[in-house]
């Protein structure tokens, strides 16, 4: 028996030379994994669970299997195809950012925290990357590609990981896990660190202790439920304001959140007098259209308010109607952006100081020079694709 885990999804693989004992193991193997779930105080998802069953015997055909990408790193060998040779240097590199780089950390903090023996691993994701940047400037051997080496980019994702830890609201479940320090309002977990004595603490090494250790580094504080934050419904009459009003929409997600305000708006705006026209502003035409879908999704309940009010209001008048309007948020400001740079540049510097050093360097590296002399150094602002070497 041998179990395969794809970070969210499980696979449980049998062989034996008859197929009937393959069945009895799997049964065997899959109430064992069901009880070590259940003792953990964990949910297991049986639509994500699959079992294979393979015949042992030289006679017998087996189908060919698909795992798709290698477990625990994801990281899938990039070969070079004839299609790719129309691509320029700036594209394939943005190819390999966008969709080989998502894939291959997708997961990583699973492996990459404090004290994790991820050498592996880690080597996997250097050599990919190496292929990589050989593949994007079509030389035999490295060069300045802007391309952040993988441990400095993955200590940056590792440390916005840990600073969004203090934007989840005081309830959130992922609290429930954390040490007394982040645990707010939350009912603590069975396994969470806050239940852990002193010495269990040094024991483990894992993303919710490392969070738990390194979040107090951020200074900033943040309140997720601040009142000017909460969904608001503001009703306008030509150009007064009749009513303001603003609900907490609890642990929704944003679509949801939007689909709230808009509700709001909507059963406040069918009580005003002599209303004829209802005009709804919002910048998520997505929940505008799930409004008015009393079907069964995400956030049903406000739109079944929706859906009882207007019916309600149309029935006096067949005139009435109601008009969703688009309209894009001009200033977008996100809590993370401060966060987020502050993490890329002390990496980049770290990658800056780290590469002066010969031996980090190594011997493989492609010296390259600008017009006056002055050798180019890693950059993440700049495309250094100047100097284009190939070799035939």
């Amino acid at each position: 028996m041998t179990l395969l885990s794809f970070v969210d999804d499980g696979t449980i693989l049998a062989q034996s030379k008859q197929l009937d004992d393959n069945n009895v193991g799997l049964r065997k193997a899959y109430k064992i994994i069901y009880l070590l779930f259940v003792a953990f105080v964990l949910v297991l998802e049986h639509d994500k669970t699959e079992l294979f069953h393979f015949s042992r015997r030289r006679d017998a055909y087996n189908p060919s299997l698909d795992l798709g990408y290698a477990p625990h790193t994801g990281a899938t060998p990039l070969k070079p195809k004839t299609y790719w040779r129309g691509l320029s240097p700036k594209q394939r590199r943005l190819l390999y950012r966008s969709c080989v780089v998502p894939i291959a950390t997708y997961g990583y903090r699973l492996w990459y925290f404090d004290g994790a023996r991820n050498k592996g691993a880690m080597n996997q994701l250097k050599w990919m990357q190496r292929k990589a940047a050989l593949w994007i400037t079509g030389a035999f051997r490295t060069s300045p590609l802007r391309l952040i080496p993988v441990h400095l980019m993955l200590k940056k994702l590792a440390t916005r990981a840990v600073y969004c830890v203090a934007t989840l609201s005081d309830t959130h479940p992922l609290r429930s896990m954390m040490g007394e320090g982040l645990l707010k309002r939350a009912a603590p977990h069975a396994r969470s660190a806050a239940l852990m004595t002193p010495a269990m603490r040094g024991k483990v090494k894992s993303t919710v202790m490392e969070v738990d250790e390194r979040v107090h580094t951020l200074t900033e504080s943040f309140k997720p439920f601040a009142p000017e934050a909460r969904p608001a419904a503001i009703i306008y009459k030509g150009h007064r304001e009749l009513e303001r009003t603003h609900y907490v929409s609890g642990r929704v997600t944003a679509p949801d959140a939007e689909l709230n305000a808009i509700s709001c708006a909507v059963r406040l705006a069918v009580k005003q007098a002599n209303c004829q026209h209802i005009m709804v502003f919002t910048d998520s035409m997505g929940s505008a259209h799930r409004a008015v879908d009393p079907g069964v999704h995400s956030g049903q309940a406000f739109s079944l308010s929706v859906c009882r009010a207007l019916q309600e209001w149309f029935e006096v008048d067949d005139l009435r109607c109601i008009t969703f309007v688009y309209v894009p948020s001009a200033l977008r400001w996100d809590i993370h952006d401060t966060l987020r740079s502050q993490a890329a540049h002390s990496v980049l510097d770290s990658w800056s100081s780290t590469f002066q050093d010969p031996t980090y360097r190594g011997s493989e590296f492609l010296e390259l020079q600008r017009a006056a002399a002055t050798a180019i150094v890693p950059q993440w602002g700049t495309l250094a694709f100047n100097l284009r070497t190939q070799y035939y």
